[in-house]
């Protein structure tokens, strides 16, 4: 391409453009990362130089390579927004809006325009004309093929918008065909005809992305990171920083309260300082807040690092941090973008505090690869292929969160193949390096393993998972950011697979042997049980209840997470002596038998524990925490899907509170009451 727009024929050589278009890449998409490449990229400008031997042609050539690098990355973007489109519209198609588009079909098949439709595909003065002007066939234009055009944009919607009912509507989309078939007369104009309708509706369901946004789609991450872990990191990072830092960092404010980011940040959080905004950038969908000069930034980070990392030091720092908040409130003028402000700092701090604190106890040395040859790898895939069905994929999409992401019970669904979701996850960590991998929340690796094990095993079925795959796969792209990141994911998930395919048929092998064992014991499962009589259960909720407040209730509520889980919240854990998550985690395990509740993602413990405390604790703000209550009950139901699991859930939550009341009581009244 580049070659058939230069005249120059000695600039059109091969080496020249593939050196030219690598420097051309490496200024246009990785400019904040200049210090890395720099070295390289004059000295491939010397060997350009020299080669070419004149600086107008050099200049030329760098200025076709430029251009086509800003072309096909803009093209690549708006192809990946269009994708984003097709499924976010997907999302959009419920029931009554696919029942009312086959309404409209008339006797002989076809359609007539719907107004959900209209409504979803930008609403426009005249859609005829507009439409009939991405085609030259006269037969297309005529005032004739009007209805075509509406049975056609009608299919096109249909496949596009609502794949995942296609069992409600595909009678009534062969009927449209037979009717369009009959019409046209001719099955080249035919496709013709609905290539253009599926152009269509994909370009306007773009469009109204951007219009609905009036910006370029940004995708934020969200880190989903617990209350332990949030402390873990600040622990680690308070332990090895002073009362001089303090100081430092205080004397780099500027005379009206700002600050610039001063090294002592960037080096303890090891982030390079000319990436420290974008850093924190990432993590904010405002576009007001994203257009900001950097001492706003630099200063909300400042804020924040004081008064979570060195709150130990308040005295040194308080009248500079009150100076600076003065400051950056005046900057922002609105509460809600500060908040979104410094919750993006908070995320930023979390992240790079959590790989400095893994990345000393792991290196490239632990990271495991499974060396394995094409035909066994062909093998295994085919064995496991053998034994899956259609009714498995559907079982594995109903466990698809709304925001396209999968819950562990997908990964629960795959036993005896993978033997729990925790183990899963902790296993798929062992095939990667990168401290960004290991800080992923558990979601992210069930739905690169499910996304996995759709594409690789159960490929006979794909039309039953591909909606579900699609949203899927942009919901990981958003969440990651990184396609170096997102690759080294899905190659953990590609050895684990292969791994665990080995050990599967080895161990089926080994027990379809006959064996000389008589009599195969029953393995029991311990659970304990708490027996207290009704006034002691009394005694323990009235102990809890005389210190509850509804500043509490409002705190807990405003902390549950967007999908209606909830993280274990400090004044829980404060309040029931909780001295660590893993420890109360495992203990509420040791009073269920349930197999799923023994392997279960902690979340689903401490949700389970929070609802149970709102329900036990805070009786008497019912109607402040309701709302919140039943999110997070729905939530659990989705992840159990079984009522008696759910019970035994609750019951154990139960059980434990107790258990920490009577605790509590004891060691306060210093006697026993059981």
């Amino acid at each position: 391409m580049i070659q058939n727009n230069i005249t120059n024929k000695k600039l059109k050589s091969p080496e020249l453009i593939s050196t030219a278009i690598n420097l051309s890449y490496l200024n246009k998409t990785a400019s904040e990362f200049e210090d890395q490449w720099k070295d390289k990229y004059n000295k491939a400008r010397e060997y350009l130089s020299k080669q070419i031997g004149n600086v107008d042609a050099e200049k030329e050539l760098l200025k076709f390579t430029d251009n086509y690098v800003i072309e096909n990355c803009s093209k690549k973007v708006i192809k990946y927004q269009k994708r984003f489109a097709i499924v976010n519209l997907q999302t959009s198609i419920t029931p009554d809006k696919y029942e009312e588009i086959i309404s409209k079909q008339k006797d002989d098949g076809s359609f007539e325009l719907s107004e959900t439709i209209c409504k979803e595909l930008v609403p426009m003065k005249d859609i005829m004309t507009t439409v009939k002007s991405s085609t030259n066939n006269k037969k297309l234009q005529s005032p004739k093929s009007d209805s075509w055009w509406m049975t056609a944009l009608t299919m096109s919607f249909l496949q596009i918008a609502a794949p995942h009912h296609e069992s409600q509507w595909k009678n009534k989309y062969k009927k449209a065909r037979e009717y369009l078939s009959k019409q046209i007369g001719d099955e080249n104009i035919e496709k013709e005809l609905l290539k253009c309708t599926n152009k269509y509706v994909v370009d306007r369901a773009y469009e109204k992305i951007i219009n609905d946004n009036n910006q370029e789609i940004i995708y934020i991450p969200k880190l989903n990171f617990t209350e332990e872990i949030r402390q873990k990191v600040h622990e680690d990072l308070r332990s090895s920083i002073d009362e001089d830092v303090t100081r430092t960092i205080c004397n780099s404010q500027q005379e009206d309260g700002s600050f610039i980011l001063d090294s002592s940040i960037t080096d303890h959080l090891e982030i390079n300082p000319k990436e420290a905004v974008n850093s924190i950038k990432r993590f904010v969908g405002s576009s007001t807040l994203r257009e900001c000069d950097d001492p706003v930034w630099h200063t909300a980070f400042t804020i924040y690092f004081l008064k979570t990392v060195l709150i130990n030091h308040e005295n040194e720092w308080q009248n500079a941090y009150n100076s600076a908040s003065k400051w950056l409130s005046k900057q922002i003028n609105d509460t809600e973008l500060e908040k979104e402000l410094f919750s993006a700092c908070e995320q930023c701090l979390i992240e790079h505090g959590f790989q400095r604190l893994y990345s000393r106890l792991y290196s490239e040395k632990f990271k495991t690869k499974l060396n394995i040859d094409d035909e066994t790898r062909k093998e295994i895939l085919d064995d496991l292929r053998s034994s899956d069905t259609a009714d498995l994929a559907r079982s594995l999409c109903s466990a698809q969160e709304s925001n396209g992401s999968f819950s562990q019970n997908a990964l629960a669904m795959l036993h005896p193949l993978i033997p729990s979701p925790v183990i899963a996850v902790k296993s798929l960590k062992h095939y990667v390096s990168g401290t960004k991998l290991i800080t992923f929340a558990d979601s992210i690796w069930h739905t690169a393993f499910t996304i996995h094990y759709f594409k690789n095993v159960l490929v006979d079925h794909e039309k039953e998972w591909r909606h579900a795959y699609d949203r899927a796969s942009i919901w990981i792209t958003e969440q990651i950011g990184d396609a170096g990141a997102e690759k080294e994911l899905y190659s953990a998930c590609e050895q684990y697979l292969i791994h665990q395919g080995v050990d599967f048929i080895n161990n089926r092998d080994r027990i379809d042997e006959p064996q000389e064992v008589e009599e195969v014991e029953e393995v029991e499962v311990e659970v304990v049980e708490i027996q207290v009589s009704e006034e002691t259960r009394k005694a323990v909720h009235k102990s809890f209840r005389d210190d509850a407040t509804e500043s509490v209730v409002r705190t807990l509520c405003n902390s549950q997470e967007s999908n209606g889980s909830f993280n274990l919240h400090k004044s829980i854990s404060d309040h029931l002596k909780i001295q660590s998550f893993d420890i109360a985690v495992e203990s509420l395990k040791s009073y269920v038998a349930s197999l799923f509740l023994k392997n279960c993602d902690s979340s689903i413990w401490y949700t389970a524990l929070t609802i149970t405390y709102l329900r036990t604790v805070l009786t008497d703000y019912e109607k402040v925490w309701i709302p919140a209550c039943e999110r997070a009950t729905t939530w659990i139901s989705q992840q159990c899907k079984n009522s008696e699991v759910e019970k035994e859930l609750y019951s154990a939550c139960d059980q434990f509170l107790i258990k920490q009341g009577i605790e509590i009581l004891n060691k306060n009244n210093g006697s026993s009451l059981y």
